[in-house]
C-alpha cells in the first residue's frame, strides 16, 4: 500500500489526532508548493536556435500537418504570449495535435469557417466543368463555336 492510501485509511480510522492531521496538510502544502515553483522554475522562453525534432515530423505526419507552418505559429505563439515550457520538444508535439481542435486548419492554408469552405469547393467543382466537353472531339469535329464558360478568369 502506498504511503498516500495508507495516510488515508488510517485517517478515516481516525488514527490521527488534530494536530499531525495539520502537521500531514502542511507538509503536502509545502511539497505542492516546491513541486510547482520546480516546474515554474525550468520554464524558459523558445531559445532562438530551437527547431523541431524529428519525432515532430512524424507526429505531424500523422495529425495531417505541416511541420513548417505549424512551427511559425508555435513561435509566434510563444513570443506573443510569453508562454514559458520546461519542454519546448513537448510543447510543440502537443501543439501539433491540437491544430484541428483549435480551428487553425490544417496547418498548409489559412483556416476557413464552413460557408468560405464550401464556396470554395463549389468554386473548384464549377471550374471542373469549364472546357471542352471530355470525349466530344469527334462529335464536334474541330469546328463550332467554343463552349460557353462558367466562370470568370479571375
Amino acid at each position: 500500500m502506498t504511503d498516500i492510501a495508507s495516510f488515508l485509511l488510517d485517517l478515516a480510522k481516525g488514527n490521527f489526532s488534530s494536530d499531525e492531521i495539520k502537521a500531514h496538510l502542511e507538509r503536502l502544502d509545502r511539497l505542492k508548493r516546491f513541486s510547482s515553483s520546480k516546474a515554474e522554475s525550468d520554464a524558459i522562453d523558445l531559445p532562438d536556435d530551437w527547431q523541431p525534432s524529428e519525432r515532430a515530423y512524424v507526429i505531424a505526419e500523422q495529425f495531417g500537418q505541416n511541420v513548417q507552418i505549424v512551427e511559425g505559429i508555435f513561435r509566434d505563439y510563444c513570443a506573443s504570449s510569453g508562454k514559458l515550457y520546461a519542454d519546448h520538444d513537448a510543447a510543440f508535439h502537443n501543439f501539433i495535435r491540437n491544430q484541428k481542435t483549435f480551428n487553425r486548419g490544417s496547418g498548409d492554408a489559412k483556416p476557413k469557417n464552413g460557408i468560405i469552405q464550401a464556396a470554395d469547393d463549389l468554386r473548384r467543382k464549377i471550374a471542373s466543368f469549364d472546357g471542352p466537353a471530355r470525349g466530344t472531339e469527334e462529335l464536334r469535329g474541330g469546328q463550332g463555336a467554343a463552349p460557353p464558360r462558367l466562370l470568370s478568369n479571375g
